[in-house]
């Protein structure tokens, strides 16, 4: 996702981070808000009340994980009426 920044915020886009992982990539998304402040967030830990927060007013929420797909949206039981994406072993598909 941070690849494609320039992309998503040439289109008038927005970019809300929230959650851990390799100390590189968080360095990364610490960077990209620095860098585009008020366009990009970045918390680094993980805030529930945040996460709903975002869940219900995103249009896209993405949600990778290296050990669990069970870490989705939809095993939050989120009250949105957004399409969530979900990958399996069968690729990407529409919750």
């Amino acid at each position: 996702m941070l690849d494609a920044l320039p992309a998503l915020l040439g289109e008038g886009g927005q970019l809300a981070i929230l959650g851990t992982g390799e100390a590189a990539l968080e360095a990364r998304c610490r960077d990209a808000a620095a860098a585009h402040h008020g366009r990009v967030g970045t918390v680094i830990g993980f805030d529930e009340a945040l996460a709903r927060l975002g869940y219900g007013g995103a249009d896209a929420v993405l949600v990778p994980s290296a050990s669990s797909p069970a870490a989705s949206p939809s095993s939050a039981r989120c009250a949105t009426a957004r399409c969530r994406w979900w990958r399996g072993s069968a690729g990407w598909r529409i919750l």
